[in-house]
């Protein structure tokens, strides 16, 4: 496995946890949960 492919999983990961926590904390459950998907449909 490639070290760059671990990289940008982790830099995805880190996006979507960080726009979830700011998405929670302004109220909007349901979009943070449809980031919390997108971002796992993307690290597949």
């Amino acid at each position: 496995m490639d070290v760059d492919l671990i990289f940008k999983i982790a830099a995805i990961g880190i996006l979507v946890s960080v726009l979830n926590q700011l998405l929670v904390r302004s109220g909007r459950e349901e979009q943070a949960m449809m980031t919390t998907l997108a971002g796992l449909r993307n690290t597949r």
